[in-house]
């Protein structure tokens, strides 16, 4: 429980240096219903918010929250500049990619998730399987 307290003191610490420095280009509103966001009614469960920026030493970090766990004088203003495009507005799919260590939104939609596996993947995955098994 700590961990998640101390996880969420340090995204909205980052969040609001973002915002003051308006680097609205690392902030993702990641959509994660079929409702449309300019309903006066909408509800924001499922979304999240995600910073993708790069830390002090060089490395690609990525941090994602829940909508509804970030402060009220945000929340609205988020929504409604997802809404208007100042920021990147996409799925909650690019925060549901398996071993995603980094991989920034570029589209509304990752297309790349759900190609289909190739038939020399699935020979592979199969092989690997009969050598754990003996």
């Amino acid at each position: 429980m700590e961990f998640l307290k101390m996880k969420n003191r340090m995204f909205i610490k980052i969040f609001r240096e973002l915002w003051d420095q308006k680097k609205y280009e690392n902030i993702f509103y990641m959509q994660g219903n079929t409702d449309d966001l300019n309903l006066i009614d909408y509800n924001d469960y499922w979304d999240l918010v995600g910073l993708f920026f790069t830390d002090e030493e060089g490395y690609n970090r990525a941090l994602f929250i829940p909508v509804p766990l970030l402060p009220k004088k945000y929340r609205g203003k988020i929504r409604d500049m997802a809404w208007e495009g100042k920021i990147f507005h996409c799925s909650r799919a690019w925060h549901e990619i398996p071993n995603n260590t980094y991989i920034k939104p570029d589209a509304y939609y990752p297309n790349f998730y759900f190609e289909r596996i190739s038939k020399k993947d699935i020979d592979n995955r199969e092989e690997d399987h009969e050598e754990e098994q003996q």
